[in-house]
């Protein structure tokens, strides 16, 4: 399979994403109402405040929504913003997680972890992004283990 010059993705959850964590949000709001009589009200206070900040309703770094286009040579560009793809970051058949850094001298990026879900994205664009994930075009990145020049070495 030939790989392409840039791949460009649509992130931000979709909607499995959304109902997993409503429904995890449902159940810790159940869970701490069950134990309502038994907590000091300080703890209380601060378990429904930690519930707030954590609704699923409420904007949160996975919840960005946008376009984001990744090059070969290890480059990003997302909503006028520029920067590196550091690569090697979590992913699975369901979702990515993209781990990007600003150039330095650049405006920061928002979230250094952007969440890319497969069904947002043709089926092939993904498959290269899985691809690249796992063995990045550009190159060994800064710290990661079995980089191909360690692995050139010990051939």
């Amino acid at each position: 399979m030939e790989q392409p010059g840039s791949i460009e993705l649509r992130i931000g959850p979709d909607w499995r994403y959304r109902v997993a964590a409503t429904l995890l949000w449902l159940l810790a709001l159940v869970n701490i109402l069950s134990y309502a009589n038994v907590l000091a009200w300080p703890w209380l206070a601060v378990a429904f405040l930690l519930l707030a900040v954590l609704n699923p309703r409420f904007g949160y770094a996975a919840g960005a929504e946008g376009h984001v286009r990744i090059f070969r040579d290890g480059s990003f560009t997302s909503d006028q913003r520029r920067g590196r793809w550091r690569g090697r970051c979590w992913s699975s058949g369901w979702a990515t997680v993209l781990c990007l850094e600003a150039h330095s001298g650049a405006a920061p990026v928002p979230a250094a972890r952007i969440l890319v879900c497969a069904s947002r994205n043709s089926a092939r664009d993904y498959r290269h992004v899985l691809v690249w994930n796992r063995c990045p075009p550009h190159g060994p990145i800064r710290g990661a283990l079995g980089t191909r020049r360690s692995v050139e070495a010990s051939a």
